[in-house]
């Protein structure tokens, strides 16, 4: 177990496991994905994807890339459509949907 201090105050406590899955930076555009878990690699940020809606099984998408270096991404997150920064895209780990 760990607890992840956020900027707000809040607090979650969890248990990670590594997760296996393609990185959502990597999704190709229009590729319909399930989130099948997140990249322990920066706390803070994936407590702040968690807070955004991010949670295993939601169902995302790479809508498209600006087109200045190809950041940020546009991801439909369910039914809403958000704007994430390359690295915090990376931290998200993603299963195709067949």
């Amino acid at each position: 177990m760990r607890d992840v201090a956020i900027e707000n105050g809040s607090q979650y406590s969890e248990y990670m496991k590594p997760v296996s899955g393609i990185p959502l930076h990597q999704l190709a555009r229009g590729v319909v994905a399930r989130v099948k878990g997140f990249n322990d690699d920066a706390d803070t940020l994936v407590a702040k994807l968690r807070e955004i809606g991010f949670a295993e099984g939601d169902e995302v998408e790479l809508m498209g890339r600006g087109w200045l270096g190809g950041a940020p991404l546009s991801i439909r997150l369910n039914r809403t459509l958000i704007a994430l920064r390359t690295r915090e895209a990376a931290l998200v780990q993603v299963e195709p949907v067949s």
